[in-house]
């Protein structure tokens, strides 16, 4: 299999199931799975909300392996966000300045951090892909445009639901500024016919993805107590702290990730300091998310310079509106990937994600909004790297560019880990040989969960506690957190677990728990794990 792309993070649950789809015997399972989160099981839809992408994927893993399916796709998404932002950021500027302008959005700190965990995540082409249409249809008045615009959206919504979400909202904020515009707005003509196109666009957005979210919509927006299991299994709640903790703060776009060899240290102290004060928003950094919203230092002031720029009138007037209507489009997704709202005294002042929290609670993760940031703020940095191109002899240009793209690129590298999956660690090589087919094992501590689902190809043993799982009263967080005491051993014990799967990666506290309790014996030591039974 070779290297994985990425630890064992969130990707492993697909690879988990493109190993089900092609397994032989027991294990073959295309509807479900009774050795995932054993006794429960779980329904296996490998299609659900994102069928193009999983479709791609699964076709791949069929013919290829599922590690090197994953590992095709995540690098079709940079290589493709580096090809259709070169495109988008050639329509406006040189050769010169749209190779460094897409340089600067597919090898960014967002592409990076999203790399090793998820493949939907990755494709980060849609979005300089759908302007190139969608600013053609504003440009060109054509309703061919809009119509394109609507079926791209529709099957980005199908890539990624997350994206696609994310496509409405850049679409309604653009339909703010087109009616608004005095010239359509003063014209009822015009302003019919924008109203016109852009509901042509709404309707044609639907046309390829309403089968798949309409059960979706309907769970969530239309559902009661009364809904059948299958309905309730797809809603989704979402408390208000998820969008606390999973949004931006200022900071976040300025920092660089902790991970950074050259700047790690520094945004590691700096948020330290942050998250010693006495303040709700200053608690809660989340790497794997907030790391992705750095836009790069040059890129910050170069795009400071566009707008000096642009207030000097020294932008040329084609290019005015355009960065008007950026602008206004950089102000808005930078407040939607804000908090609900902050508190000043003992008032909440309420910002406009809040909105979203009320109407989409189910899309959480507001700093994911930063890949559209990222690209909106480029194209607006592009304009000043335009001006100074045009003022200084071509090499010198030439020098200063290479200058500012290396060092943002430098700034933004977040080192990707490879996972080498040829070699099967022999824990679980141990579990095959040397236990029952019909054993239940579970693991500690709750991280190594996803190492022991992608194993299930070695070990090929009921799992009682993958990550992630709830069902009912069954929370697998809380059932592994409590395997380090009596308790939870005798719950395990009832449950029909035969083996505890220990890694050295636990506790200090929690090793010797294992060790000196009575409840269960030490089976085998490896170099990374010990297995126990119980007495």
């Amino acid at each position: 299999m070779g290297f994985l792309v990425g630890g064992y993070n969130d990707q492993i649950f697909i690879l988990w199931q493109s190993w089900c789809m092609n397994a032989e015997g027991a294990f073959n399972a295309t509807s479900f799975c009774s050795y995932y989160a054993y006794p429960y099981g779980i329904d296996i839809n490998v299609f659900y909300s994102q069928p193009i992408l999983w479709g791609v994927f699964f076709l791949l893993a069929r013919v290829l392996g599922g590690v090197t399916a994953y590992n095709i796709l995540i690098f079709l998404g940079g290589a493709l966000g580096l090809l259709f932002s070169y495109l988008l950021f050639r329509k406006w500027f040189s050769f010169y300045v749209s190779v460094s302008l897409a340089l600067s959005y597919a090898l960014s700190s967002y592409f990076f951090v999203h790399v090793g965990s998820h493949v939907d995540l990755s494709q980060i082409w849609v979005f300089p892909a759908f302007l190139l249409i969608f600013l053609k249809a504003i440009r060109s008045q054509k309703l061919t445009y809009y119509l394109f615009s609507g079926l791209f959206i529709s099957v980005t919504l199908l890539i990624s639901n997350y994206y696609g979400y994310f496509l409405y909202l850049l679409s309604l904020l653009f339909f703010f500024i087109e009616v608004i515009k005095p010239e359509v707005f003063r014209n009822g003509k015009k302003l019919l016919w924008k109203v016109f196109a852009f509901a042509v666009m709404g309707i044609s957005s639907l046309i390829v993805a309403i089968p798949f979210v309409t059960p979706y919509f309907r769970a969530n927006f239309i559902s009661n107590t009364q809904d059948s299991l299958e309905e309730n299994k797809l809603k989704v709640v979402r408390p208000i702290e998820d969008f606390f903790i999973f949004s931006s703060r200022p900071w976040h776009f300025l920092l660089p990730s902790t991970r950074n060899p050259f700047f790690g240290k520094f945004s590691e102290e700096v948020i330290s300091q942050l998250e010693r004060k006495d303040y709700f928003l200053f608690k809660n950094y989340f790497h794997d998310e907030h790391a992705g919203l750095f836009l790069g230092l040059s890129n910050l002031l170069l795009m400071i310079f566009s707008v000096y720029l642009f207030f000097k009138s020294q932008v040329e007037l084609k290019d005015r509106e355009v960065m008007l209507k950026m602008l206004f489009v950089l102000f808005m997704l930078i407040l939607f990937s804000f908090p609900p709202y902050f508190a000043v005294s003992q008032s909440k002042i309420y910002l406009p994600s809040y909105a979203l929290y009320l109407f989409f609670p189910m899309f959480r993760v507001l700093s994911r909004l930063g890949v559209i940031i990222l690209l909106v703020t480029l194209f607006i940095s592009g304009f000043g790297l335009s001006y100074i191109e045009k003022k200084i002899p071509n090499i010198l240009f030439l020098i200063i560019l290479l200058l500012l793209t290396s060092f943002g690129l430098v700034q933004s590298f977040v080192p990707v880990r490879l996972t080498n999956v040829s070699v099967t660690p022999p824990v679980f090589t141990f579990l095959r040989y040397n236990t029952s087919k019909d054993s239940v094992i579970a693991v500690y501590p709750y991280t190594e969960g996803n190492k022991v689902l992608f194993w299930m190809r070695e070990h090929q043993r009921r799992f009682a506690n993958p990550r992630g799982f709830h069902i009912g009263d069954f929370d697998s967080a809380e059932f592994t957190s409590k395997l380090k005491t009596d308790e939870g051993l005798d719950d395990a014990r009832i449950s029909g677990i035969n083996y505890l799967l220990v890694f050295k990666s636990s506790s200090a506290a929690s090793l010797h728990f294992f060790k000196g309790s009575e409840q269960i014996r030490l089976l085998k030591e490896f170099d990374d794990s010990y297995i126990y039974t119980f007495n």
